[in-house]
């Protein structure tokens, strides 16, 4: 990375939350406003509130992580409906710690979408601890 300034463009990149960009792998993402809500006990916990924000899902699938860099890449880490329309997985990372991410695209994508995270009480190894539940 360089110290100089550049001109940066906001865009989004339709169908894609997340995307890399140039040769120097630069990851971006298109904005969400997610809604963050209060960290509550326990995984069971801010599971259980995923699945009353959620609803009825249908019939799901694993969810698998992609970010290579997350502990979760290439494991089970969620679940997602067979339509690719509504998942929640399980992440962290430092700013919010141990959480379930909902992402919700029933009422259309970008800013008709609903993106929510519910944080729980814990640390990296609490997160890890969940992903070998997870992937049994």
């Amino acid at each position: 990375m360089t110290q100089k300034p550049v001109t940066v463009y906001n865009f989004e990149v339709e169908d894609y939350h997340t995307y890399f960009v140039s040769d120097e792998h630069v990851w971006v993402h298109n904005t969400c406003g997610e809604i963050v809500h209060d960290t509550v006990k326990s995984y069971e916990q801010a599971r259980n509130k995923a699945f009353d924000i959620i609803g009825d899902m249908g019939e799901t699938v694993p969810y698998t992580g992609r970010l290579k860099s997350s502990a979760g890449y290439g494991k089970v880490i969620g679940r997602e409906s067979t339509d690719g329309k509504v998942r929640w997985r399980v992440d962290w990372d430092e700013k919010k710690g141990p959480h379930i991410n909902i992402e919700d695209f029933r009422g259309g994508k970008r800013s008709k979408g609903k993106k929510e995270v519910i944080p729980f009480e814990g640390n990296e190894d609490t997160f890890k601890s969940y992903l070998k539940h997870l992937n049994r």
